[in-house]
């Protein structure tokens, strides 16, 4: 147990010192990395139409609205009601906790730090919200790993509990991509989102373990009382 917990804070410690480094590039204004990953995704001399064929495009929009609020709002009241019906007390508080935190720390990193959306190509989807960090990246990464941790902790299976958390690896990745792709989003905004959500989903579960291993000592102390056994119930004969 100690050792697992060593290895969260060590995990919690580089997506913090990865969302500050991130952050420190953001706060430099806009770098050329940046632009020259947007660009290399654009079809040299026509800006406004992105590389690959068109099915392409079509699949990095379909794959984009899978982190949207709406459909994540939808996944999380899902199976938390799942959850609740099935009185997982521990695991319900994970999933609250960490998409609640990854939706508050992305709304008010987007207010403090205040980016600008890439405005590199023509035809860009609207948005109405600043660049940093991408609440896409942040909220998938956040609900998919913590819907992974979910069910790795109800399973025995280890097969099981490794191919769900490769398809929230897969998941959140290409939904981050995809804004990259799509030019609504810095690369470093992606990057931001990632390791955010992926802390907020750490901190969430961490707590959420401590809250249930609280109420499993305060249970131990709630044994019944040993039955006694009078003179009269312990005489064999007469």
């Amino acid at each position: 147990m100690g050792l697992i917990r060593s290895a969260r804070l060590w995990v919690g410690l580089t997506l913090l010192l990865i969302v500050a480094g991130d952050l420190y590039v953001v706060s430099l204004g806009q770098n050329g990395l940046d632009v020259a990953i947007i660009l290399s995704l654009r079809t040299p001399g026509y800006l406004a139409d992105p590389l690959g064929p068109a099915w392409l495009a079509e699949t990095g929009r379909d794959l984009t609205g899978l982190g949207s609020n709406g459909v994540m709002g939808l996944v999380v009241f899902t199976v938390a009601g799942g959850l609740l019906l099935l009185h997982r007390w521990q695991h319900l508080l994970a999933l609250v906790l960490s998409s609640g935190s990854a939706l508050l720390c992305n709304a008010l990193l987007k207010i403090a730090v205040h980016r600008p959306r890439p405005h590199l190509v023509p035809g860009t989807p609207l948005v109405f919200t600043t660049s940093f960090p991408s609440s896409h990246a942040m909220l998938s990464a956040a609900t998919f790993f913590t819907l992974a941790g979910i069910v790795a902790a109800s399973s025995t299976s280890r097969s099981l509990a490794r191919f769900c958390f490769v398809m929230a690896g897969i998941g959140t990745g290409l939904i981050g991509l995809s804004r990259i792709y799509l030019a609504v989003h810095w690369p470093t905004d992606v990057l931001g989102g990632w390791a955010g959500g992926l802390f907020c989903a750490l901190v969430s579960w961490t707590l959420a373990g401590r809250f249930s291993d609280a109420g499993t000592a305060v249970g131990t102390d709630r044994s019944p009382p040993e039955k006694l056994v009078g003179p009269a119930e312990g005489r064999v004969g007469p």
